[in-house]
């Protein structure tokens, strides 16, 4: 009889543990769910920012890095010199890097 007594308590400290450890995992992905919320609003703030700094009537279209190099018919190391050497600006986005259209087409 003994011997039930302590492995029921061993599972009921065993399953108080396992729903310490959910709880935790919930509030954590909780916090992270609203700090992913947070980054979003900032981002959308960022975005419209840079469409109200672009000249009146300009569409704000950009090439990825493999779209301009295609495109001017270079390797995407040399657009990556050409911005070292101030020939072309580029843009971060994110992680990535993004060319206007405009500075890649001379008339798109």
């Amino acid at each position: 009889m003994m011997n039930n007594q302590v492995s029921s308590y061993k599972m009921k400290n065993h399953l108080l543990s396992l729903s310490r450890n959910v709880f935790k995992a919930v509030n954590l992905f909780d916090s992270l769910l609203s700090q992913t919320f947070v980054i979003l609003s900032e981002l959308r703030e960022i975005r419209q920012l840079l469409f109200e700094q672009r000249p009146a009537g300009e569409e704000l279209r950009v090439f990825s890095v493999a779209e301009a190099a295609e495109k001017l018919h270079v390797k995407p190391r040399t657009l990556r010199t050409w911005v070292a050497q101030g020939k072309l600006t580029s843009i971060l986005i994110g992680r990535k890097f993004y060319y206007k259209v405009s500075e890649i087409l001379p008339n798109p």
